[in-house]
């Protein structure tokens, strides 16, 4: 069957942050990959998923263009909660204060190979002390 979401064939993660640069293109290039996760809170990952260079599934601290947005980011004395908001479900993520973004990616890799987000949210989240 053809590749796509459920069935991501060829591909690669890639985790864009503010600070990746504008490596992500050519990154995808190099690797041959077809498909990929990027986030729209950094330029380079908005402008990837904006091409039709590869097929991907996009994530953000904010933005609801995203397939993927983290909605009500709260910090604590102990870390970050935050509601994991799809087209199609939500689901409240507890993570240490620094893994927002690759709670983001993990999560948005996930729910596009067909996991639930309440189960993938099940799995990242971490009880904070």
């Amino acid at each position: 069957p053809p590749a796509g979401p459920g069935r991501p064939g060829t591909g690669i993660l890639v985790l864009a942050h503010p600070d990746s640069g504008e490596n992500l293109r050519a990154l995808c290039r190099m690797a041959g990959a077809r498909r990929a996760v990027v986030s729209l809170d950094c330029p380079e990952g908005r402008a990837l998923a904006a091409s039709e260079e590869v097929e991907t599934f996009t994530f953000s601290e904010g933005r609801d263009a995203a397939d993927l947005t983290a909605k009500n980011v709260r910090l604590t004395g102990s870390g970050l909660t935050f509601m994991a908001v799809t087209r199609d479900a939500l689901a409240r993520v507890t993570v240490p204060a620094e893994e927002l973004y690759p709670a983001l990616a993990v999560l948005a890799a996930a729910c596009w190979i067909g996991v639930p987000l309440e189960q993938a949210a099940a799995i990242v989240s971490r009880p904070l002390e």
